[in-house]
């Protein structure tokens, strides 16, 4: 999936938080991402963290993104990672 606005970033993140929900016995669950060269890629992933640190996502699972600190991001790719405790 191409994200091409923050409001799309804001729904996919969502969508996320609401899989995430729903798949407990799932031990790690990854989101794959492609943002548009329109968006700064810093910020779509600013909001997906922001998102599901506010979630109920955050007292569950370990979150981590591609962006992160020791990373690896090439291209246009985001991918975020929610590994359960």
């Amino acid at each position: 999936m191409v994200i091409n606005t923050l409001d799309e970033a804001r729904e996919v993140v969502h969508t996320l938080i609401l899989f995430t929900s729903g798949s407990e016995h799932m031990s790690v669950i990854q989101g794959m991402y492609e943002v548009s060269p329109k968006l700064n890629i810093h910020q779509v992933n600013g909001i997906f963290l922001e998102e599901l640190q506010n979630s109920v996502i955050a007292a569950q699972r370990i979150i981590s993104s591609n962006l992160s600190q020791g990373g690896s991001h090439i291209g246009r790719d985001l991918v975020i990672t929610l590994t359960r405790f």
